[in-house]
């Protein structure tokens, strides 16, 4: 399982879901495309405390900073509430590798 980010920001949109954020400096030379198929459909969300909860994911969406630095946003599904993921949460990808 590799490792996608560190969770910085934890919001909820009404009617769609819970969307984690992140940043991780090798993503940054990679396309949408790229990003998309790194994370995959599935993710493990490791909060500091040790606590796993497996989840899949909705969307991603990735924008891109005035420096280059892309953020990453991940739209999870509804099964997951924001009290269950704290900030600085290891995300690993369970997409098997190619």
């Amino acid at each position: 399982m590799k490792i996608i980010m560190r969770v910085q920001d934890i919001f909820e949109i009404p009617e769609k879901g819970i969307v984690i954020g992140g940043v991780n400096p090798t993503f940054d030379s990679l396309s949408y495309d790229e990003i998309n198929k790194r994370i995959g459909k599935q993710i493990e969300i490791q909060n500091p405390n040790g606590k796993i909860e497996k989840v899949s994911v909705s969307s991603v969406e990735v924008s891109e900073s005035l420096l280059g630095k892309k953020n990453i946003f991940i739209l999870l599904s509804k099964t997951i509430s924001t009290s269950l993921i704290e900030n600085g949460a290891i995300i690993r990808s369970l997409a098997l590798p190619k």
